[in-house]
């Protein structure tokens, strides 16, 4: 599937994250938790369907960037879910007989010859359904916040002063929502109030890994730092 921001796209997106959760609930049981996983992303998508759907949404009516941004966090969740879905087909294809001795978790090879571990495909399945969720979210505001505006307008500005903060605020939110997955709190503003300075070299490490200037970063940390909280503060 070519992803594309269409109802029918979201509505065989939704199909095969629905297709996963029964797989996965048919292999691991219904509370495991690779199955919440799956089913907090079938939820998600299954909002971002009915939003779309609906012309007078708020979400369709959302500005250009921000439904490009919402399309490309519902595409990057198809290849895991393709993957997971075609491993769980065939596990669950398998008889009693055939299963045991046979461990289904120990490595999932994915098309561009990764492998990952559970762990790993459960914290990036949290990490598409917060951005996903997050991106839904910031669509659905109908102003933007004083903090975003700011950090926009430095953004529009960026390549002029040779700082590249282009994209800045798209690439904290996905940052964001994989430290949101990867978080023991499950929460990156519970985070930020319990450890500011560690949450802070957490961020800028992994805006680092970005593309973005260690240098620039530190420039603008009380304005990236402010607009985290922004979020946090505004419910997304």
């Amino acid at each position: 599937m070519s992803f594309g921001f269409s109802v029918g796209d979201c509505v065989l997106l939704a199909q095969l994250a629905w297709s996963t959760y029964q797989g996965a609930k048919k292999a691991c049981g219904e509370h495991d938790e690779l199955t919440r996983e799956v089913s907090s992303l079938y939820k998600v998508l299954n909002r971002l369907r009915k939003e779309i759907s609906n012309p007078e949404s708020l979400v369709s009516k959302a500005s250009d960037d921000k439904r490009q941004e919402l399309e490309e966090h519902a595409a990057g969740c198809e290849g895991i879910l393709k993957t997971m879905n075609n491993v769980l087909t065939k596990y669950n294809g398998l008889t009693v007989e055939q299963r045991r001795g046979k461990k289904l978790w120990q490595k999932i090879k994915f098309a561009n010859g990764q492998t990952k571990d559970l762990a790993d495909i459960r914290i990036k399945l949290s990490a598409h359904t917060s951005a996903i969720m997050m991106s839904l979210n910031l669509c659905s505001l109908d102003s933007l916040g004083r903090v975003e505006a700011t950090l926009g307008r430095i953004e529009a500005r960026s390549t002029i002063h040779g700082e590249q903060l282009r994209g800045i605020r798209k690439a904290l939110h996905w940052v964001t929502a994989n430290m949101a997955a990867a978080s023991v709190e499950g929460s990156v503003w519970t985070s930020y109030t319990n450890d500011d300075q560690t949450f802070w070299r957490e961020l800028r490490r992994e805006l680092a890994k970005e593309g973005y200037r260690s240098s620039t970063l530190q420039r603008h940390k009380r304005l990236i730092k402010k607009y985290v909280e922004e979020l946090g503060y505004r419910g997304v």
